[in-house]
């Protein structure tokens, strides 16, 4: 049984005595009245003042009680609702990290967007340079193309590097890591 269940439970349960209370005090109040239990006026009405004192107090200690579960379960409520709240800020704090995330991926996919666009139109440009050096004459230009040769090499190289060093960057925010 849950709290909740419990609380509804005591709750009809005390609501319930305090009714049969009720009735049966009314009902000793009638039969006192009624048959004339006593010819003297003054004790019949003491009788019922008395009657109805007890009630009074019993009504009370019923409102007591009552206010008291009410409090209980509010209390119990305030508690879901912060720490769904606090849920709720977690999960917001999650979201801002993601975007994070998401913004330094992109800044970091522009960089190698832009890097790789460079790297082709220097490859290019190398690419022509080395046929209009073999086209003149590859005998004479053997020097020349060793050094174009060494340039592609270490352009190769360079691109290499940077590819390892996006890929350490990259793959720990695509699996969700800080970096």
């Amino acid at each position: 049984m849950s709290e909740l269940e419990k609380s509804n439970f005591i709750q009809k349960v005390i609501m319930g005595n305090g009714i049969i209370i009720l009735l049966l005090l009314l009902m000793g109040m009638i039969a006192i009245f009624v048959t004339g239990y006593t010819t003297n006026g003054k004790v019949l009405i003491d009788q019922i003042s008395f009657a109805s004192s007890l009630a009074s107090i019993l009504l009370a200690i019923m409102a007591m009680v009552y206010a008291f579960f009410q409090a209980k379960e509010s209390s119990q409520q305030s508690l879901q609702v912060n720490s769904s709240l606090e849920k709720i800020d977690g999960k917001i704090i999650e979201l801002v990290t993601i975007k994070d995330e998401i913004s330094s991926l992109r800044s970091i996919l522009e960089e190698q967007s832009e890097w790789i666009n460079n790297s082709t139109e220097e490859l290019e440009n190398i690419v022509i340079d080395f046929k209009g050096t073999t086209e003149k004459n590859p005998k004479e230009n053997k020097d020349e193309l060793q050094r174009k040769i060494e340039d592609i090499e270490a352009k190769l190289n360079k691109i290499q590097e940077n590819k390892k060093k996006t890929e350490g960057l990259i793959n720990p925010l695509l699996l969700g890591e800080n970096i």
